[in-house]
């Protein structure tokens, strides 16, 4: 009996990582955070049931105590453009997860450009305030020396799964500088410059959390999404994630998930899709994207979105299940949004 649970364990497990994972660069939704939520729930029911911690589990990062309702935040952004600017910053953020609610900035780079040209970077690790203790000696084998000490007691600021996706290890975050000195210097150098990035409202989002957090003060810089105008030029592809526009257009995505090199690699990407705009339209201008000629936004088709089946996931709750998603998402398009439910298991409907 527990052999069978722990095998459910391993299925609910996959299936939190894989849209973990599929998501990192999608960006997070109150629906995805809440799917991901439910999963984490009945990872942790049969975690206590079999006295089992599987090494991959979420468990082992998670920041949520079960039970804890999640919060809205209404935050007042700056305005998304839909544009090419000649001047800007561009920025990227790592995190030790998807939801700035529970998790932290790693890590910020920014680069800012003065009519076309590059002028100066900003590059930083964080050192978060959260970690997690390794209990025991099976623990600290599997950290394979990556830990840090603090009183005497061996921890971990990030795991391997975050240090595969990203490159930052416990070893480097050790030394490295609290939000607290970092943030306040990152500000300092954005200015009131627009700010670019490829969905670039997760990583606003974590930033503009951290300044009200220190300062009570909303981070509002205009901001371009290079992701939101591969979506406008290329309707034909089914993904617009950064390495997905790296691949499209040639360009060295081998140093990804760095912070610095992630903002150089979306700059490079707006560059390509402006020849892109200027060769399909004769123009930069992508004022005729944000409304097609009838005055409306395009609609979906959910008949034209194809699951995939390696991502079935029989235990999860939107498994079979017809969902309609309605209103407006903060962070990643309707489409997308269904995509993944589709991808689960779960039936994408157009109307309730």
């Amino acid at each position: 009996m527990n052999d069978d649970k722990i095998q459910q364990m391993q299925s609910l497990v996959d299936s939190y990582n894989q849209i973990f994972k599929a998501s990192i660069e999608s960006g997070m939704t109150d629906q995805i955070r809440d799917d991901m939520f439910n999963t984490y729930k009945r990872i942790k029911d049969l975690e206590q049931q079999t006295g089992t911690v599987l090494p991959d589990s979420p468990s082992n990062r998670f920041k949520v105590s079960i039970g804890e309702e999640h919060t809205h935040v209404d935050r007042q952004k700056g305005k998304s453009l839909l544009e090419f600017p000649s001047s800007f910053v561009c920025v990227d953020t790592e995190t030790t997860g998807l939801d700035p609610e529970y998790d932290e900035i790693i890590e910020i780079g920014a680069i800012r450009y003065q009519d076309g040209k590059e002028t100066v970077r900003f590059s930083s690790l964080i050192q978060p305030k959260s970690y997690s203790f390794l209990m025991d000696d099976d623990d600290i084998a599997e950290a394979n020396g990556d830990y840090v000490i603090i009183d005497g007691q061996p921890v971990q600021y990030v795991d391997s799964f975050i240090t595969e996706l990203t490159g930052i290890t416990n070893k480097m975050l050790e030394t490295a500088p609290k939000i607290e000195e970092v943030l306040p210097e990152f500000l300092k150098f954005a200015g009131d410059s627009v700010i670019v990035g490829h969905n670039i409202n997760f990583d606003i989002n974590f930033i503009y959390d951290a300044r009200m957090k220190l300062e009570e003060k909303p981070f509002d810089n205009d901001f371009v999404d290079t992701m939101r105008i591969s979506r406008r030029l290329s309707p034909e592809y089914r993904h617009h994630r950064l390495k997905d526009l790296a691949e499209r257009f040639e360009i060295n995505y081998s140093h990804a998930h760095r912070a610095v090199d992630d903002a150089e690699i979306t700059i490079q990407c707006l560059a390509k899709l402006r020849e892109l705009a200027v060769q399909k339209n004769g123009t930069d201008d992508l004022s005729m994207y944000l409304k097609n000629a009838s005055g409306h936004h395009r609609q979906l088709d959910v008949k034209n979105i194809v699951p995939d089946p390696s991502m079935a996931d029989p235990d999860n709750p939107l498994y079979g299940k017809s969902i309609c998603i309605t209103g407006t998402l903060e962070k990643m398009i309707r489409k997308d949004a269904l995509q993944l439910v589709a991808n689960i298991g779960g039936i994408p409907t157009d109307s309730v």
